[in-house]
């Protein structure tokens, strides 16, 4: 349980120097991005933290398949997802799982981004996200069971 606050503080803050809501570097950031300089952290924030988000415990195209084609569709690129992911407050689950946050914010994305189109709630895009979702939790259940 100690370990799961610890890493949920750490990300918090993570978060907030990403955003510039703090200014100081804390650990642990990669070498290459411990100078702080501001070159340094948006190559951190538009390269590494895109492939973070996008790829790393599962490519979010692979997992939302047909949400993604209608992004797509609505000229919405993922960057949107991987700014939302990081400016928009979000507790992770309980115990932490990266992979199951991930997908849960990515579903909470287009929920998000469905209240904010001009034509108002996209049931259907919304619809889609969630039986994505769900069908990629009951996978990884599948695998993963818990103890």
């Amino acid at each position: 349980m100690k370990h799961n606050r610890s890493l949920s503080r750490e990300y918090e803050t993570y978060c907030e120097l990403l955003t510039g809501r703090i200014s100081s570097p804390i650990e642990p950031v990669p070498m290459k991005f411990r100078s702080g300089s501001p070159s340094d952290l948006e190559h951190f924030h538009s390269d590494y933290l895109r492939n973070q988000i996008l790829h790393w415990g599962g490519i979010i195209p692979e997992l939302f398949p047909e949400t993604c084609l209608r992004l797509t569709n609505m000229s919405v690129g993922l960057n949107e997802f991987v700014r939302y992911f990081y400016e928009t407050p979000g507790t992770p689950c309980r115990p932490y799982d990266y992979f199951v946050w991930k997908i849960e914010r990515f579903r909470d994305f287009i929920r998000d981004l469905s209240n904010r189109t001009v034509r108002g709630s996209d049931d259907s895009l919304v619809q889609t996200a969630d039986r994505e979702y769900r069908s990629c939790l009951e996978a990884y259940r599948t695998f993963n069971p818990e103890d």
